[in-house]
């Protein structure tokens, strides 16, 4: 009987032959063949799931499902995973990759606090959050005084003012034109020293920098192909 040659002295065409041949071999004994994938966010890896120990043909078509999935080094700011399986009618590997990118939209319009220049502080923060509820965030201020003591008014008075721009944000977030993107929420914050806002008559103005980060999704059939080239 004729000794097949190794597996990496082989041509690509004779490797596509022979990864195609032990394939359906697997195929005929109940074995499944099957690579996943799963990366993003500058990491990543393709992965063999077959029934079979992993091999010089594994590694091959892991290599090659790498190659067609074109993720390079999974940098940026995305997701992608999926699952590939052998199919003996189409002589290919073939699945769906699930992409999906993350995005921010700033608010169409500032949420914007005024403060009374009565009030004296040294620095106000300011934290907005809103995980998921697509309408329902929390707004929080926060002031810092280094020497002395925090106006109990100025402490009631940011607390109205931060529920006013609460429903305001929340209206905004509620007529957002998503399409086909997912809403992620919201988490921004800021500290602002008592020098750095800007003045209009007698109030401090403290715009909020407020944006929203969605979710695009996308589904692509992947296919990886072993036929050789006479076949196709």
């Amino acid at each position: 009987m004729k000794k097949q040659q190794a597996f990496e002295l082989l041509s690509e065409a004779e490797k596509i032959t022979r990864a195609r041949q032990w394939c359906e071999a697997e195929i005929a004994e109940g074995r499944d063949v099957v690579i996943e994938w799963d990366g993003g966010n500058d990491s990543g890896c393709v992965t063999w799931r077959g029934d079979s120990n992993e091999n010089e043909i594994t590694d091959f078509l892991v290599d090659s499902v790498y190659d067609e999935l074109d993720y390079g080094s999974w940098a940026g700011e995305y997701s992608a995973s999926g699952r590939m399986e052998y199919d003996s009618d189409q002589q290919a590997l073939v699945g769906t990759d699930y992409y999906a990118e993350d995005e921010y939209l700033d608010l169409d319009k500032k949420a914007v606090l005024h403060i009374p220049k009565k009030y004296y502080f040294d620095q106000i923060s300011y934290q907005v959050t809103d995980y998921d509820s697509g309408g329902d965030c929390s707004v929080e201020f926060t002031v810092n005084v280094t020497q002395g003591f925090i106006d109990p008014e100025l402490e009631k008075y940011l607390k109205v003012q931060a529920d006013l721009i609460k429903d305001y944000i929340d209206d905004q977030v509620k007529s957002l034109d998503l399409g086909d993107r997912e809403y992620l929420g919201i988490d921004n914050s800021e500290s602002v020293n008592y020098d750095g806002l800007e003045v209009d008559g007698d109030y401090l103005v403290l715009e909020l920098d407020i944006y929203t980060k969605v979710e695009s999704c996308e589904e692509k059939e992947v296919v990886l192909n072993l036929k050789d080239e006479d076949d196709e």
